[in-house]
C-alpha cells in the first residue's frame, strides 16, 4: 500500500491501483509515489531511491541490438519526455509486452555509472497495442540536451567510423555521435545515413542505441524508411482501410466473389479515392483489428471491407502468413490471389489460417486483405509474417516472426 496524495490510499493488486479514503484504514508505514505529474521525463529530476509510478506510457525499445539485455525505454505519448527502464524480470520473458505497447510502470529511480537516470521497475503492466512511435527528428546539437535523453529519435549524418558493434555519425556538429547496433548490418564509412534509436549517454557525450530492427537505419538518399512491425509477435497494427461495400441482399459468398475495386492491381495511398470511397488510416489500432470500430458508426453485418499495406523486404524471400478473420477473408500479394476462405463463419483468433510460401520481392510488396462479415455484428482481422514452417496452429504466439521486415502505408513518403 502506498499514499500518492493527501487523503487517499492506493492499494496495488497485480499493478491495478485501487483508491481508498485514508480515514477508512490505519496506515503505519507508507512510501510516497512520485512525481506529482504523470510526465515520465520528470523522473530524471528526482533523487535516486524515489519510488515512482506512471500510467499509460509507450514502450519504445526493448533489449537487443544496441540495447543491453533487460534494458528498455519508455516515453510520453506526446514525446515530451522519456527514460531508461531496467526491466529485468518485468519484461524479459513476458511475451505480452513489446515495443510499441502502452504500459503502466512502477519502480524506483536510480542512476547508471555513466549518470543516466533510470527506473528500476517493479511492475510493468501491459495496457494496449499502439501504432508505432514516430521518431522525433533532431540534430546532434539537440541530442546533447538533457530533454533529449531517453527519447526515441531520428538522427542523420555522415559515417565517420565503423566498429564491430557500432558506427559513428556527424552532422556538422562535433564530436560524432556513436550509434550502437550490436550485430545488425552497418553502413560504410563516408556513407550518409538516417538512423532511429533512443538517446543514452556514455557519461560524456550522447549515444544512440538502436533497436533490433534493420529498417531503423537507411541510406540518406533513400526516398523511404520503412516502419518496423511492432509488439512481441510483430503482427500488423497499421493499415489503410476502404469500405464498406455490399448490402443485405448479397450473401457472404457473393460479396467475396464480387470485385468491388480492382483487387489485383490496386496500389493505394492515404487519401486516394477508389470506387467512390477514400482510403484512410485509423487512429486507434491494435493487432486484433475490430473493423466494426474502425468503421463506426457503420454497421458491418453483410458488408465487405478492404485493408492494404506495403510490406518491405530486404531481399527476395518466401514467408508464411498466419492470419485470422471474422468472417471470410481473401489475400492478394503483389496482385496475386494467395488465399481465399470465402464460406467460413467464425470469431477472430491469431493464426486461424496459414498461407505458406508467400513470395516477397526485395523492396515494397503490395498486400491487400478483403474481409466480409456475414453472420454477426463484428468484423475483424489479424495478420502476421512468419518464418516458413514455424506455424503451430491457431492461437497467440503460434509462429516465429520473420525478422528484418518493415512496412509503409504509401509507396512514397
Amino acid at each position: 500500500m502506498v499514499v500518492d496524495q493527501i487523503g487517499s490510499l492506493v492499494a496495488y493488486d497485480n499493478g491495478t491501483p485501487t483508491v481508498h479514503a485514508v480515514d477508512d484504514v490505519i496506515v503505519e508505514e507508507v512510501s510516497l509515489i512520485n512525481p506529482a505529474s504523470n510526465n515520465i521525463g520528470d523522473a530524471r529530476q528526482l533523487p535516486d531511491g524515489t519510488r515512482v509510478s506512471f500510467m499509460s506510457k509507450q514502450l519504445t525499445a526493448v533489449g537487443g541490438a544496441g540495447l543491453p539485455p533487460g534494458i528498455a525505454y519508455a516515453q510520453d505519448f506526446d514525446r515530451s519526455g522519456g527514460i531508461r527502464l531496467d526491466a529485468t524480470g518485468t519484461i524479459a520473458g513476458d511475451l505480452w509486452v513489446g515495443a510499441g505497447d502502452a504500459i503502466n510502470i512502477t519502480g524506483v529511480v536510480a542512476s547508471t555509472p555513466e549518470g543516466e537516470k533510470y527506473i528500476d521497475t517493479e511492475i510493468v503492466e501491459w495496457l494496449a497495442d499502439t501504432r508505432p512511435a514516430d521518431a522525433l527528428a533532431m540534430n546532434s546539437r539537440t541530442a546533447r540536451t538533457t530533454m533529449a535523453q531517453g527519447l526515441f529519435v531520428k538522427l542523420a549524418g555522415k559515417v565517420t567510423s565503423v566498429d564491430t558493434d557500432s558506427f559513428a555519425i556527424v552532422d556538422g556538429n562535433e564530436p560524432p555521435i556513436t550509434v550502437y547496433c550490436g550485430d545488425l548490418p552497418k553502413p560504410e564509412v563516408d556513407q550518409f545515413v538516417r538512423v532511429r534509436g533512443v538517446i543514452s549517454t556514455d557519461g560524456t557525450n550522447p549515444i544512440l542505441l538502436m533497436r533490433n530492427e534493420p529498417v531503423d537505419w537507411v541510406d540518406g538518399n533513400s526516398p523511404i524508411q520503412p516502419l518496423p512491425f511492432q509488439g512481441p509477435v510483430k503482427a500488423l497494427r497499421d493499415y489503410l482501410f476502404l469500405g464498406p461495400f455490399g448490402d443485405d441482399t448479397m450473401s457472404q459468398e457473393t460479396q467475396m466473389a464480387t470485385a468491388f475495386i480492382p483487387e489485383g492491381s490496386i496500389r493505394p495511398s492515404l487519401g486516394d479515392v477508389t470506387a467512390g470511397k477514400t482510403w484512410f488510416r485509423h487512429d486507434g489500432i491494435d493487432e486484433l483489428v475490430w473493423l466494426d470500430r474502425v468503421f463506426a458508426p457503420e454497421v458491418l453485418t453483410r458488408r465487405t471491407i478492404y485493408a492494404h499495406v506495403y510490406v518491405w523486404s530486404p531481399v527476395d524471400q518466401v514467408v508464411d502468413m498466419p492470419i485470422g478473420s471474422d468472417d471470410a477473408i481473401r489475400v492478394w500479394v503483389n496482385g496475386d490471389l494467395v488465399w481465399a476462405n470465402d464460406s467460413v463463419s467464425r470469431f477472430l483468433n491469431y493464426g486461424q489460417d496459414c498461407i505458406t510460401n508467400v513470395p516477397l520481392n526485395a523492396g515494397l510488396n503490395s498486400v491487400l486483405f478483403k474481409v466480409c462479415n456475414g453472420y454477426n455484428d463484428y468484423a475483424q482481422l489479424v495478420s502476421q509474417f512468419a518464418v516458413p514452417g514455424t506455424w503451430l496452429g491457431e492461437g497467440w504466439g503460434g509462429s516465429q516472426p520473420m525478422e528484418g521486415l518493415g512496412y509503409l502505408l504509401n509507396q512514397q513518403p
